[in-house]
């Protein structure tokens, strides 16, 4: 987790230094917003479940020029069913992808953890991200060194 911070803070840095850069810095505006495409409650694999999916912005500029230092847009999905939830963000610029980010199960808040992928819950998440044509979907797990994400398992 802390190596994703790091590389996200590293990126907006730079960002940051080249905006520095850039003649009309002023100009520059930032915006971020999520806006609510759609909530409803489905039934997914013979559980209940509320579904809310929000649209978001993230970005800095554009200038004078029309650049962006950073421009990330991106949709987040809330799957929560009694005291538990899960969120799943997909990017635009990747719309067969998904992430799955956290859960609250059990009253606890944190990452996901292999184990959870066994919870009837979390296969109905992923169940429906995949009706929606997410078909790589990746978990923020705690344990891959390499880019923070791994495959989330086959169902067993």
């Amino acid at each position: 987790m802390r190596f994703l911070v790091l590389i996200h803070i590293a990126f907006f840095l730079i960002g940051l230094a080249e905006a520095q850069s850039m003649e009309n810095l002023n100009d520059i505006g930032g915006r971020f917003d999520c806006t609510s495409v759609s909530e409803r409650t489905v039934e997914v694999q013979q559980l209940t479940m509320h579904v809310l999916h929000e649209h978001c912005v993230d970005s800095l500029g554009p200038d004078s020029s029309g650049k962006f230092v950073y421009h990330y847009e991106y949709d987040v999905y809330r799957f929560s069913n009694k005291d538990s939830f899960i969120k799943a963000r997909s990017y635009a610029i990747e719309p067969d992808e998904a992430h799955f980010l956290e859960i609250k199960f059990n009253g606890n808040q944190r990452m996901l953890e292999p184990s959870d992928f066994k919870n009837p819950f979390v296969k109905a998440a992923i169940h429906y991200l995949q009706e929606l044509g997410k078909s790589k979907l990746t978990w923020l797990d705690r344990s891959n060194t390499h880019d923070g994400y791994s495959k989330v398992p086959k169902p067993s």
